[in-house]
């Protein structure tokens, strides 16, 4: 076989760097044959040249992008062949390849890969550019652990933590979240935003006369309704017990949120079907509004539950706005 190939084929497998390393002694009578390491290490690891092309690949990591190593030689690794997800690597073009000529130039954090099959997974990237004897970056060494498992349990728990098991709306930790997010976009571009807050009248009658899991089908019924009668963009929450709070975001003039308010109450009104019998069920709704009746989320929260009590005392069954407005 021409010599020559030979030297190319294993160029291309390992990098110059691990195989200049092959057979260095560690202690006496063993050696570390790096190359095999770099093939056989369960750490998904890519080398590049300035350009973040690949020079080469080990096995771990063309299984988790889907690809042979010999596939990837000569890719970007900023290219959806490499399994790049798009603008993922554009933090790599620059921070790291400018580093000290004494010490090489590391980035590590999240980033997203795409397998050949279409999945996106997650990984956590570790890169280390590394300059010749003149302080030019010549190559990068990159090591990928797929997080993609540990990235799903985490946002399970997050949404475990934000939503409602019962009715899957957010919860009131996450309406708090949103609503400080929604008053600074607000006060930013001199908008209005409305606060919702709507109690179930006598729905506490439902679940010692009809049992719990009447009430349980009612609520579920009822989210449903709710987020239907909003636009999508609207924020909708079980604030906890037969209560719920809406966030109309960029509202218009007052007359807006009026409307949406009692078309929230007609569509709590119309009669549940259980099977062999209908319930009827009511709500009073109080609004308060940003920053005609309060300038802080919490402030907001209390004028709209405070008007929502005016609604009770008013007959229940109807709408209230705050009285500052």
């Amino acid at each position: 076989m021409n010599p020559q190939l030979v030297q190319e084929q294993s160029m291309r497998r390992h990098p110059p760097e691990v195989i200049a390393r092959r057979g260095s002694a560690t202690e006496p009578g063993h050696t570390l044959d790096a190359g095999l390491a770099f093939e056989s290490a369960g750490m998904a690891i890519v080398v590049t040249d300035e350009h973040l092309r690949i020079t080469a690949a080990n096995p771990a990591y063309g299984e988790l992008v889907g690809s042979t190593p010999d596939e990837l030689i000569g890719t970007s690794l900023a290219s959806a062949e490499a399994g790049a997800d798009a603008g993922a690597w554009a933090a790599l073009r620059q921070g790291p390849r400018d580093g000290p000529p004494d010490r090489a130039a590391r980035w590590q954090g999240e980033v997203r890969c795409r397998h050949r099959d279409g999945r996106t997974l997650l990984a956590w990237m570790s890169l280390v550019s590394v300059p010749d004897a003149t302080g030019i970056v010549r190559s990068h060494v990159a090591t990928f652990a797929d997080i993609t498992a540990v990235a799903g349990e985490r946002e399970a728990l997050r949404r475990m933590a934000q939503h409602d098991p019962l009715t899957d709306l957010p919860n009131r930790r996450a309406v708090q979240t949103e609503l400080d997010r929604g008053v600074s976009r607000a006060r930013r571009h001199r908008q209005r935003l409305a606060v919702l807050f709507i109690d179930l009248d006598r729905f506490k009658w439902i679940n010692d006369t009809l049992g719990h899991e009447v009430g349980d089908h009612a609520l579920k019924e009822i989210a449903r309704r709710l987020r239907a009668a909003v636009r999508t963009e609207d924020l909708v929450a079980r604030w906890g017990g037969d209560e719920f709070v809406v966030v109309l975001d960029d509202i218009g003039a007052a007359a807006q949120v009026s409307t949406t308010a009692n078309a929230i109450l007609a569509a709590i009104a119309t009669a549940i079907d259980l099977g062999a019998q209908h319930l009827s069920v009511s709500a009073s709704i109080g609004i308060a509004c940003f920053p005609d009746d309060a300038t802080t989320p919490d402030q907001l929260i209390a004028a709209a539950d405070a008007a929502m009590y005016q609604a009770k005392r008013d007959g229940r069954g109807v709408v209230a706005a705050s009285g500052r407005g």
